[in-house]
């Protein structure tokens, strides 16, 4: 524990104080002190300001500061210091007031970094029974020095220092706060004082005792977050810490156990004890932790104390008890100390002053240093950095290969037709605009308010503007869109008489709790292109527009096509500033709070819409919903809007009466207006809560006839905000249950396709969520509870499987009715509320109670348990669906949310069950369109766990193993490299970072099995997919990052000869062959930028000749394509600079063709000024005739592998030098 230095004081004069709320112009510490000053009627020179920064709030504008400070002298107006107050509100002639206090509550930042040099926030979190500030300051009578706020900025430059305080006295406390509280409340406040921002800086922190405790629970919280949100942003952010004495595995408390006993913070002390540590909840929490910080890559040091702490004597009630060691090494370094040495630092101080440093403290250095490190200050790790995947505009470049124009015959309409067909079927997702079919329709005449609105009816008749919906969650917002987006009245309103114009509606509904494409601006876009071109081919006047867009390169659908987001704008924008016909589009966008990015994105993009191009014939307008978020409060407050709750009320009404009206007798009839008016009166305009407690009120009459009484008390009883309504409805679910409505709830929202929310496949899920053994879970599939796994009719499996996952979601899940599909009627959380509710942090905590601390699974593993149990084998086919394939991610996902491996369920998976799946996965790929890999895909190629594991990138996995047996990855035979070059080929961008990481792990605990041939493979993969993939640039640039990890762990790979063409005599250099990113690694890792192959070429040579014809080779068919032609000549630029820089000269090449080489590369546009005259020398002469005739020029081809006859079947290199030779002779 810490000392208060701010508790019990006998003056003011030694405590220091936080000032806040101070006005933006005061930056001065002077300006500070006279502020002060006056408001406390004291003389300016006895105001010491130490510190003062800029606040965290990012809402703040102008953005107030906050302060630091000492008194000199005690002033009247703050009372004795023992009257208990901690906080003042001061009045120095302003209409706000400055705040004071002592308690260092939330966030307090010591320091102001300039944004260039911002590197950094480093937050610093107390332990228990501390205090924010003087936790860190030092003993004695000098308050005036504090190392996180006098040193630390200084010593670290970039980084700003902050301190986060919160309530964790022991004594006389009245809360009931546990350690999960504490880390919630942790989170809050970073996300609140702008932590997920996008321009937020990562952070690093300073954890003692309790502090890192509570730390651990935060991250594993943040971890288990959604994709996207909020919380994942921070984590992402989280770089690292410094954790002082923390009790990982437990803490001598008996001391502390006298001071709590029988008071409300007895269970947060007991759950720090050292059982805890051995099977309890530090345990877990160390196990989870250990996995997330791994997959994260974070950085943590270990401080210990080495000298005993006096301990609380109960008998006299102060810290005078035997001294003890409060926190033993092992327990503070999880025993680091034998097993990571470099991690952990000790300290020969107690418990509570081994973070209290002096001015000229020994032990400040260190912890600076490691401070350092934590922030990447420090050249530690430099051999991880080849590993980082760097943030590039790849994308951008839209490298994509046309697929060639249908070929013109048959009638125009014919010839239209199938371009039409083309370009929608290239923008068709599943899923797309799917979320319109799940809005309930209005109920009877309810809404038509909205057509009696002047101001609405006044906008539908203009040609342009925006108009906003917004409401409050559940108001019915999305009902009324669906209502104006298809009800007829809207055309007719903004119809005009006389006029030529086309008018076209185009919609889309966001559904955050969808799958990606129901969520995001691509979704929105694919949709709207969608509805525009369709709608232009009904039309007699908008036919000669609609062709000329089809001529159009940008709508010319092309293979493999994923659309990016730039061709999409660009369809759009040519669409929005076409001159040839008059267009009058109006667009509906529904729920723009559930769009899937920043808010003010989204509304940048509307204003974009609604804007009309200078000379365009197309005229555009906006109607959208959304909640009343700040962001949309700024932009569209000031036009046509309303609140939908404002004229709900009659609805609400009118549908409560005729619903209670239907489902009572007509003895209960004379109670129905008295309900619907009190109903009415609760909701406040929230529809969704009022067909909530309507079904409560009905349920009620089930069982007896209850009075108006009964019912209104009833109505009484239920919470009127939604979130505590849910609360309320998971409390009333049976306990027997609560696990499957976990599991329910946290597939859904887990859920990656439209199949994973299916109610076959999520009632199967559930079934199995809790089963610890492939076995378990297949016995599980047999028999729940009376229901047998005897096949019942399609009707009866439907609605049995309906019932039961109504019943495990307790109301907060709907199955639509009508279909007798199985596969085809997506399971939905009943509302976007619920969806916020089931993703809070705490939502564990609320469903599965005290078995919450227990439980580590979640939606990801139990997703991954079905694809092991029964997925894979049911949908593995010659084209495995986009659904399977993101649904393969679920096991990494599972690690990187959980911190835990999969482990014990993967290993009780049979061997022979994982050949045959492997067999089958890798037959499927085998004919995806990534073909040139084909001669990889070796059906026995995936044959054991480990291969599993690395295909499906369980890092969490492999590192158990290597915990078990050091010498797993040393002894293995697999041929895991190659497995992993199939991963990144089959793989999407967000697994290459995983898989860079796997083989990092893999080379690092000794695994190097078939380095020689990986690394000479990779020259041969890097030239195919600038060949045949040049649209795939992240994966292009994955493997060169793949490389260079292959490089850092063995260098000597830089020299080895590359053998080329049909004999093993004939071979280049790596730096004939390198990429442009490997060429910088080899030249600076002192390759021989003059290096000659067995022809004596230089790498100057090979690039001039060889590579450039090559490029000006790539004649006919879809390799014409201009951007992939720049593409290629950009990085043969950029590789041949790098080698001049570095000296590199001709070997034979002749004057004409260098001179050739430098026109070809200005021609395109390249500036070749920096190419010295040098190269104009040759060091060879007697070869040139060769390059004339073009002898010697040789096509990289994997003939290197020595084809020795064996009974085996072909080799995987034989297989690939067929392929090569088919090629050569095209």
């Amino acid at each position: 524990m810490a000392s208060d230095s701010a508790a019990v004081a006998p003056d003011w004069r030694r405590t220091v104080f936080r000032l806040s709320r101070i006005p933006n112009g005061a930056t001065t510490t002077s300006a500070v002190a006279a502020l002060v000053a006056k408001a406390l009627q004291v003389p300016t020179k006895s105001v010491k300001v130490y510190s003062l920064a800029t606040t965290l709030t990012p809402w703040e504008m102008p953005p107030s500061r906050v302060a630091t400070l000492m008194l000199l002298q005690n002033p009247v107006l703050l009372g004795s210091s023992q009257d208990g107050r901690n906080e003042w509100a001061l009045e120095p002639g302003r209409h706000e007031s400055l705040v004071l206090d002592t308690h260092f509550w939330g966030l307090t930042p010591l320091n102001d970094v300039a944004s260039d040099n911002h590197i950094a926030d480093c937050v610093a979190i107390s332990g228990l029974a501390s205090h924010a500030f003087g936790s860190w300051q030092p003993h004695g009578n000098d308050k005036t020095f504090m190392w996180i706020r006098d040193q630390l900025p200084k010593s670290v430059p970039g980084v700003r220092a902050i301190l986060y305080g919160y309530e964790s006295k022991l004594a006389g406390s009245e809360s009931f706060q546990s350690i999960q509280d504490l880390a919630l409340g942790l989170i809050s406040q970073i996300r609140a004082n702008g932590g997920a921002l996008d321009n937020a800086k990562p952070l690093v922190f300073l954890a003692h005792s309790l502090g890192g405790i509570v730390l651990k629970d935060a991250l594993c919280k943040l971890a288990n977050s959604q994709d996207n949100s909020l919380e994942r942003k921070i984590l992402a952010r989280c770089r690292g810490a410094i954790m002082f004495g923390v009790p990982n595995l437990g803490m001598e408390q008996d001391h502390l156990l006298a001071i709590v006993r029988g008071g409300s913070t007895e269970q947060l002390v007991r759950d720090l004890s050292r059982r805890s540590g051995i099977s309890g909840y530090l345990d877990r929490l160390e196990r989870s932790f250990s996995g997330i910080a791994a997959i994260g890559e974070m950085t943590f040091y270990w401080v210990f104390e080495t000298s005993k702490s006096p301990t609380f004597d109960s008998k006299v009630g102060k810290m005078t008890g035997p001294h003890s060691i409060l926190v033993d090494p092992d327990s503070a370094t999880k025993h680091r100390v034998s097993e990571s040495p470099s991690s952990v630092h000790p300290i020969a101080r107690n418990h509570s002053d081994m973070v209290k440093f002096t001015r000229n403290d020994p032990n400040t250095g260190a912890i600076i240093e490691l401070t350092r490190r934590v922030c990447g200050l420090a050249e530690v790790d430099a051999e991880d950095e080849g590993a980082k995947i760097p943030h590039n505009a790849a994308e951008q470049l839209n490298l994509v290969v046309p697929n060639g124009r249908l070929e013109d015959h048959g009638s125009d309409e014919e010839r239209r037709q199938r371009l039409l067909e083309g370009f929608l079927d290239s923008l068709h997702a599943v899923g797309l605009d799917h979320r319109q079919a799940l809005i309930a329709d209005r109920f009877e005449k309810t809404c038509e308010w909205v057509y009696k609105r002047k101001r609405f009816i006044s906008w539908l008749r203009q040609d342009h503007g925006v108009f906003w919906i917004h409401g409050k969650p559940g108001s019915g917002k999305s009902t009324l869109m669906k209502l104006i987006y298809t009800d007829r009245r809207t055309w007719q309103y903004s119809h005009t008489f006389g006029r030529s114009a086309s008018h076209i509606s185009a919609g889309f509904f966001f559904n955050y709790r969808g799958t990606s494409i129901q969520k995001t601006l691509e979704g929105l876009m694919r949709s709207i292109l969608r509805q525009i071109m369709t709608r232009l081919a009904e039309t007699e006047s908008t036919i000669p527009l609609l062709d000329d867009l089809l001529k159009r390169p940008t709508f010319t659908p092309r293979p493999h096509d994923s659309w990016p987001i730039t061709r999409l704008e660009e369809a759009l924008r040519v669409i929005l500033e076409q001159k040839r016909v008059e267009l009058r589009i109006t667009f509906f966008f529904d729920a723009l709070d559930e769009f899937d990015g920043p808010p003010d994105y989204i509304s940048r993009f509307v204003k974009y819409l609604a804007s009309h191009p200078t000379g365009s014939s197309t005229f555009t307008k906006v109607c959208f919903s959304s909640r009343p978020w700040h962001d949309f409060l700024s932009n569209f407050s000031n036009g046509p809007n309303l609140a939908v709750e404002d004229f709900t009320k009659e609805d609400i009404r009118y549908f409560c009466t005729i619903n209670l009206g239907k489902s009572l007798d007509e003895s209960h009839h004379k109670q129905v207006r008295r309900l619907a008016d009190a109903i009415v009166l609760r909701a406040s305009g929230v529809f969704l809560w009022a067909s909530l407690i309507l079904k409560e009120l009905v349920a009620a009459f089930d069982d007896k006839t209850p009075s108006l009484g009964e019912l209104l008390r009833l109505l009484e009883s239920v919470p009127t905000e939604l979130s505590e309504y849910y609360h309320f409805i998971i409390r009333r679910i049976p306990e027997n249950l609560r696990w499957r409505t976990y599991a329910l709830l946290e597939a859904v929202v887990r859920a990656r396709s439209p199949t994973e929310l299916s109610p076959a496949y999520l009632w199967e899920t559930v079934l199995i969520s809790d089963s610890l053994s492939y076995s378990a879970a297949r016995d599980a599939l047999g028999v729940v509870g009376n229901h047998s796994h005897a096949e019942p009719s399609e009707d009866d499996s439907f609605e049995e499987r309906r019932r039961d996952i109504l019943l495990w979601g307790g109301g907060l899940v709907s199955v639509p009715q009508g279909t007798n599909k199985l596969s085809e009627a997506p399971v939905q959380l009943m509302h976007q509320t619920v969806y916020e509710f089931v993703t809070k942090l705490d939502f564990k905590d609320q469903v599965l109670g005290p078995l919450a601390k227990v439980t580590h699974e979640n939606g990801h593993a139990f997703h991954f348990k079905s694809v092991l149990t029964f997925r894979l084998d049911r949908e593995l086919g010659p084209q495995p669906g986009a659904d399977l394939r993101l649904s393969m991610n679920h096991g990494a996902e599972a690690e990187e949310t959980t911190g835990r491996s999969c482990q014990p369920f993967l290993d009780s998976v049979p061997s022979f069950i994982i050949f045959d799946l492997g067999s089958r996965l890798l037959r499927a790929l085998k004919f995806s369109h990534k073909g040139y890999l084909s001669p990889l895909f070796d059906d026995g190629l995936i044959h054991s766990h480990m291969m599993f594991a690395t295909f499906f990138r369980l890092r969490l996995y492999l590192q158990d193993c290597v915990l078990h047996n050091a010498r797993y990855l040393i002894a293995a035979s697999d041929d895991l490299l190659r497995l992993i070059i199939v991963a990144i080929r089959f793989g999407d961008a967000s697994m290459h970072q995983q898989l860079l990481s796997t083989l990092s792990f893999l080379l690092e605990n000794g695994y190097d099995k078939n380095m020689l041939i990986a690394w000479r493979l990779f020259p041969y993969v890097l030239e195919q997919e600038l060949r045949w993939h040049h649209s795939d640039l992240d994966c292009l640039e994955v493997f060169e990052h793949l490389a260079i990890v292959l490089l850092e762990h063995e260098p000597s790979c830089a020299t080895r000869r590359i053998p080329v063409g049909s004999s093993q005599e004939n071979w280049v250099l790596p730096l004939h062959l390198a990429t442009p990113m490997m060429t910088c690694w080899l030249l600076e890792h002192g390759a021989d930028p003059n290096g000659e192959d067995w022809l004596s070429r230089t790498a100057i040579d090979y690039l001039s000749v060889h590579s450039l014809r090559e490029v000006q080779g790539l004649t006919g068919s879809a390799r014409e394509e201009v951007n992939f032609r720049a593409e290629r000549f950009r990085r043969l630029y950029q590789s041949t600079s790098l080698i001049v820089r570095y000296g590199g000269k001709r070997g034979y090449s002749s004057d004409k063709s260098w001179k050739s080489f430098v026109a070809a590369l200005q021609n395109e546009g390249f500036d070749v000024s920096e190419f010295p005259t040098m190269l104009e020398e040759q060091i060879h002469t007697t070869m040139a005739h060769e390059e004339e005739s073009g002898e010697g020029l040789l096509t990289l081809s994997p003939a290197w592998i020595n084809p020795q006859p064996t009974g085996k079947k072909p080799s995987l290199f034989r297989g690939m030098k067929r392929l090569f030779s088919k090629w050569h002779k095209r």
